[in-house]
């Protein structure tokens, strides 16, 4: 019995788990709450750069975030107004000076904005993929996700290396700066490779006959030797024999399943 290598449907905490001594969790989880974070943070975005009022930037009066409608623009500009607050409260003036002239500029420039706005919204259409494809354990919904949140992420890779002639358009000399465009440019990669392997990882549970549900491994979820020839938790269970009953009889077992399915 590879109980090394093999899958451990074995229910518990989310440390501890399959294996003592590797990371466990719930790739349902995972993928829920990650896409739900992406939702409010990508939201509280595209308000503080398009709807939210520049003058908020910077001043001394926190400004009232509750929504007084349920309506998605008052929501999406609650949640900017909170960003704003979190920003005004906790960066500096010099930064915060900073953010108020790009959002000048990109509002005066209808095609960045749009591409921006584009960028942002394929985001948020991802996250929203992702979080329906984990409630209805759709691997469709989940591929699509995947390749959306690709798509999304390579304009923001082209946005970081066509900032610097923007810089030099505006007069934006952080634009221009190297020290910070590779910052947020290994910080996109970084983040891209996370998220995609989050989701990938969550597509090939769901191929290969799991929910996402099972707490398992790390090691057991990118082990390449169990997900390449695609087989079901319970093909994995006969094949190294039942991790709760030792007395469990592999060839027997296999027997029954196979006069079962004639």
């Amino acid at each position: 019995m590879d109980s090394v290598e093999g899958f451990q449907l074995k229910h518990g905490s989310l440390i501890g788990g399959a294996r003592k001594g590797f990371l466990c969790l719930s790739l349902r989880l995972a993928v829920f709450v990650q896409g739900l974070l992406n939702i409010i943070l990508l939201l509280s975005a595209t308000s503080v750069l398009f709807s939210v009022p520049i003058g908020l930037l910077g001043s001394d009066q926190e400004e009232d975030t509750f929504p007084s409608g349920n309506s998605y623009l008052e929501v999406r500009h609650g949640f900017g107004v909170y960003a704003v607050n979190l920003m005004n409260k906790y960066l500096p003036r010099d930064l915060l000076l900073i953010i108020t002239e790009i959002i000048s500029s990109l509002r005066s420039s209808p095609k960045e904005e749009a591409f921006v706005a584009l960028t942002l919204y394929l985001s948020i259409f991802s996250s929203l993929l992702s979080i329906f494809g984990v409630l209805r354990k759709s691997m469709g919904l989940i591929n699509f996700a995947i390749f959306s949140f690709l798509a999304s992420q390579s304009f923001t890779i082209f946005g970081i290396f066509y900032a610097p002639k923007l810089g030099k358009l505006y007069g934006l000399k952080v634009l221009s700066n190297p020290v910070v465009l590779l910052s947020i440019l290994v910080f996109a990669m970084l983040y891209t490779m996370w998220y995609s392997h989050l989701l990938y990882s969550y597509y090939k549970v769901l191929r290969a006959g799991g929910n996402g549900g099972e707490y398992l491994s790390y090691r057991e979820i990118i082990d390449r030797r169990n997900f390449l020839r695609w087989k079901t938790w319970k093909e994995r269970e006969l094949e190294r024999g039942s991790p709760y009953n030792p007395s469990f009889s592999r060839s027997s077992e296999k027997d029954r399943l196979l006069k079962s399915s004639r």
